[in-house]
């Protein structure tokens, strides 16, 4: 008895469920039924993430395997940096918002209030012009920290890495193994 799986993947077995297969696919490449084509799709969306950020999963998971304080401490480490990079990146996308809304309100004024632009004084332009330059200095000032973040969660990743080579080398070197 086959299992639904088995019967899935055997070609030419179910044709409602089978695709016709590409004159330059040739004669000998197994078609890809639709629900495993889905299935792969949705399996592979969900887990695209940067390469910086596969490598910290990675290493995380390697230095989990080793006990200490240590080792530890550097875990608790990468989570910390993990947590400031997350505030510094919505940081900057906070100052994005600010500064593209005082843009929006300046561009209202500009087309819709004309006149409000011939009093300098005015609460709403003031307002509005201060938002826009304090949102830019503060997105600058925190893509400069993300930066300086980034030199150090490199350390902390050269660290782990140092640890896991030792962790391999004591492995490899341990007469019992």
């Amino acid at each position: 008895m086959k299992s639904t799986f088995d019967t899935q993947m055997e070609p030419g077995t179910n044709p409602a469920l089978s695709t016709p297969r590409s004159p330059a696919a040739g004669g000998n490449s197994a078609p890809f039924t639709p629900l495993i084509v889905a299935a792969i799709r949705k399996e592979s969306a969900p887990r695209r993430m940067p390469e910086h950020e596969t490598q910290a999963a990675f290493l995380k998971a390697l230095i989990a395997f080793e006990d200490g304080e240590a080792s530890r401490q550097l875990r608790d480490d990468l989570a910390k940096a993990d947590r400031e990079s997350r505030f510094f990146r919505r940081a900057i996308a906070l100052m994005v918002m600010l500064f593209l809304l005082s843009l929006a309100g300046l561009g209202y004024c500009a087309l819709l209030l004309p006149q409000i632009f011939f009093k300098p004084t005015h609460f709403v332009t003031a307002s509005l012009c201060f938002l826009g330059l304090a949102s830019l200095i503060s997105q600058l000032e925190f893509c400069v920290y993300l930066v300086w973040h980034r030199f150090a969660v490199n350390r902390l990743h050269k660290e782990c890495r140092r640890r896991v080579l030792l962790l391999i080398e004591t492995q490899f070197k341990d007469p019992r193994r």
